[in-house]
């Protein structure tokens, strides 16, 4: 049964739904509130005599090298805990979040253990939920986290208003009865997104259009004015003039006498606008055009650009000029565990 189990079981995926549906599910006892931790998704599968196997949340192998760089710390601590409770087999679902190398875990559909009760896909999310928290508080390493999950209204209020204060991805919603569905889209299992606003600069556009006028495809630059210290590739390179950050070019400079000789080349030029991604023209006000304001979406700042943007409106040029549009209005982003 075991092999049969595992052989099959796929990362479930979770279903977007509108931010300004929270009230609903945090007044609702039948549903507990999770912060969305961002990273890489990823469902790990480990038998005492096959060992660890990564999914990620498409199905196939983990492919991510950023988060390969953590794979094998993480897998040590795991196998130490499954040594130490006489599990046979185990699936853990998280995030690895690559910047602190550590795996998040949020659920435990399968457990076949000697000295545990046994954890499988169908049994409730509550069930799973307690058996993950009774096997992970033997957990003596940071890499290794589980995901705080809150069920009561007050703890559910004063996490969602935390999650919105901490400027992290959002939060997710789960019904206590659901059972794992492996590969499956869950109705049970929601995201709710914080979605951003910031008003950018377009700097070039390109679209084309059917014979009914209509777009059929093109895109939007975007850009934001920023000031010399913001630049997060202020140098540029003396042969190919692409553009590095400090930390680049630091690295260049304690390098080999042929590197250092390169590097005194560099040039200091930051800019006054950073392009800060491309958004889709397809439905949208066919007189956006080079030098308008717009009003986008985004879920949140990358660091060097925005993740999703989504073109809300145009602004008009009395509303918002391009010179206001500054990157001071772009929140800092944040990956860390919120608390309560």
């Amino acid at each position: 049964m075991t092999l049969t189990y595992l052989a099959y079981l796929k990362p479930m995926k979770m279903t977007d739904v509108p931010v300004s549906s929270a009230e609903t599910y945090i007044n609702d006892n039948d549903w507990v509130l999770e912060q969305k931790m961002d990273g890489a998704r990823a469902l790990i599968i480990w038998t005492y005599d096959s060992g660890f196997r990564w999914l990620a949340s498409g199905g196939g192998p983990l492919k991510f090298a950023a988060a390969a760089q953590h794979m094998a710390a993480i897998e040590s601590s795991l196998k130490q805990l499954f040594y130490d409770n006489d599990i046979m087999a185990i699936a853990l679902d998280g995030e690895l979040v690559v910047e602190s190398g550590t795996y998040y875990v949020f659920d435990m559909p399968f457990l076949d253990s000697e000295s545990a009760s046994r954890v499988l896909p169908e049994n409730p999310y509550a069930y799973r939920r307690e058996e993950l928290e009774d096997l992970m508080q033997m957990m003596t390493f940071d890499n290794v986290q589980v995901v705080l999950s809150v069920g009561q209204v007050d703890q559910k209020r004063r996490l969602w208003e935390d999650i919105q204060a901490a400027n992290v991805e959002g939060a997710m919603v789960k019904h206590r009865s659901a059972p794992y569905e492996s590969g499956v889209r869950s109705k049970q299992q929601l995201k709710l997104k914080l979605v951003k606003s910031a008003d950018v600069i377009v700097t070039s556009v390109e679209r084309k259009f059917d014979h009914k006028g209509m777009v059929t495809h093109g895109s939007a630059d975007l850009a934001l004015r920023i000031k010399p210290e913001q630049d997060p590739r202020p140098w540029l390179h003396p042969v190919t003039e692409r553009r590095i950050s400090d930390a680049e070019r630091e690295k260049l400079l304690a390098g080999t006498k042929a590197q250092y000789a390169k590097a005194i080349g560099y040039q200091w030029s930051p800019r006054g606008r950073l392009s800060v991604g491309a958004a889709s023209l397809i439905g949208k006000d066919l007189t956006i055009d080079v030098g308008d304001v717009v009003e986008v979406h985004y879920l949140y700042w990358g660091g060097d650009a925005l993740v999703q943007p989504r073109i809300v409106r145009k602004r008009l040029s009395e509303e918002k000029p391009a010179d206001d549009c500054w990157l001071d209005q772009i929140p800092a982003y944040s990956r860390e565990a919120v608390t309560i």
